[in-house]
């Protein structure tokens, strides 16, 4: 009988820690069950999160490279440039064209017609001390001893003279051939003019804006 007991409540512990054991892992198993959807939950914003990060990442890079490709191309158009005033001076090409035509043996027949100065289309090129202007269609027209004397010149006036020029329509037309006599003509220091040259161009500049009078700086003036 007590053996009896002793079997019952031995039977007794068993279902009780199993039921124990059952309910703990039971527990863990729901809890386990809500980590996980919480994880995969999290997972799938995290992956969403780093999808539109690495999309919005690209678009940056794209804008950088455009930029870079932008700047580059820049920097290669002005390496061979050999005048560094950006301005759009009257005062400044007109010089420069003066020794051009001394340099080059164009005839004294060298004529430049000017434009009114305008606000240049690109704007977003202007800062707050600065402004781009434009020239739009400026024309020379000038006589040369030959075709290789204006492209030197235009290759020239490109890279050395103030400001940007653009260059829109050449035109060259042959007044005469070089023969002998011209090349006789040519080393003896004359310059026979074989060649009329019309240029079209435009004409950019990089402007400082002026300050505005002060009162104590419209004193002193």
């Amino acid at each position: 009988m007590k053996k009896q007991r002793q079997l019952i409540h031995a039977l007794i512990r068993k279902t009780v820690v199993s039921g124990v054991i059952v309910g703990v892992f039971a527990g863990v198993y729901f809890f386990t069950d809500s980590l996980l959807k919480q994880s995969v939950t999290e997972k799938t914003e995290a992956e969403q999160a780093l999808s539109k990060n690495q999309s919005q990442a690209n678009s940056l890079s794209d804008q950088l490279q455009k930029s870079n490709v932008a700047e580059k191309r820049f920097l290669e158009t002005q390496s061979a440039r050999l005048n560094f005033d950006f301005s759009s001076n009257n005062a400044g090409l007109k010089e420069w064209l003066r020794s051009a035509i001394a340099r080059y043996r164009f005839a004294s027949n060298f004529k430049l017609s000017l434009t009114a100065e305008k606000q240049a289309d690109a704007k977003d090129l202007s800062t707050k001390t600065h402004q781009t202007v434009e020239h739009r269609d400026m024309r020379m027209e000038f006589s040369a001893i030959s075709d290789a004397h204006v492209f030197s010149f235009l290759n020239d006036i490109t890279r050395s003279a103030p400001g940007f020029i653009v260059l829109e329509n050449v035109t060259l037309k042959r007044t005469g051939d070089i023969d002998k006599n011209s090349i006789t003509s040519i080393r003896a220091g004359a310059a026979p003019q074989m060649v009329e040259a019309k240029i079209v161009f435009n004409w950019v500049g990089l402007n400082e804006i002026a300050a505005p009078l002060t009162p104590t700086t419209a004193e002193a003036k």
